[in-house]
């Protein structure tokens, strides 16, 4: 029966791979297409193929399949219509912010001790 899911599992592995998104800090909106293609789009689809065309388990999974193909392709487009030169100038000016701020002071005021009387 697990021989069934390879493809499933196979396509999900290939399409779960969102990390150039979210290395450039678009979190927001990743969470935002994940949510939106898991529940507008996988749920529904996988209920409607798992329960009305009777597919079981596999048409469940197909569904929530369906939303990550969705999900990535989103992605995709989206990674493919950045433009990079931009990108670079805005983490470079995040990395300044960062660079720029001097070490906090830690100094809290005078030692404290504390003995086993306190």
């Amino acid at each position: 029966m697990l021989s069934q899911f390879n493809y499933c599992l196979d396509l999900n592995e290939m399409a779960n791979h969102i990390g150039v998104a979210v290395g450039c800090g678009w979190q927001a909106f990743v969470a935002y297409v994940n949510v939106g293609c898991y529940y507008i789009i996988g749920v529904p689809l996988g209920c409607l193929l798992g329960f009305k065309f009777d597919l079981g388990a596999k048409g469940i999974w197909t569904g929530m399949i369906g939303g990550t193909l969705i999900q990535t392709l989103i992605l995709l487009y989206v990674t493919f219509r950045t433009d990079w030169k931009k990108e670079v100038e805005k983490t470079k000016s995040r990395l300044d912010k960062w660079e720029d701020r001097k070490e906090p002071n830690l100094n809290l005021g005078p030692a404290t001790t504390i003995t086993a009387n306190s």
